[in-house]
């Protein structure tokens, strides 16, 4: 472990702490490309309308496939709308998404107050 991380389990707790915190807005995508070359970004298709998103908000993506050394990434990008990205960093071109492959999300909304940490 890194100096100065520490692991703490929270148990059960855990999720009913977190919604305290959040409030939490799942939403589902297809994405689909044949081709993605080394190097490259890719969110083509990647643009889903979800109601309530806000810029500054914080956004959590997970593919059902395995992404084969690519990462999937999100952001919110204008309300209501997230855009999630993969960026190809294999080395070689990528085809593991041409049939398609959903992408689970969900946006993060902190509640009121939440950053107020008090002057």
């Amino acid at each position: 472990m890194a100096d100065g991380i520490t692991a703490v389990s929270a148990g059960n707790k855990g999720p009913r702490q977190f919604q305290g915190l959040f409030d939490v807005i799942p939403f589902k995508l297809t994405f689909e490309d044949d081709s993605i070359l080394d190097g490259d970004n890719y969110s083509g298709g990647g643009t889903v309308s979800v109601p309530g998103a806000a810029l500054g908000d914080f956004v959590l993506v997970s593919c059902v496939l395995d992404t084969v050394e690519c990462q999937f990434y999100a952001n919110v990008t204008a309300a209501d709308t997230v855009e999630v990205t993969l960026q190809n960093t294999t080395g070689g071109t990528v085809t593991a998404f041409a049939a398609g492959a959903v992408i689970n999300g969900i946006v993060l909304k902190p509640k009121k107050n939440v950053f107020d940490f008090g002057s």
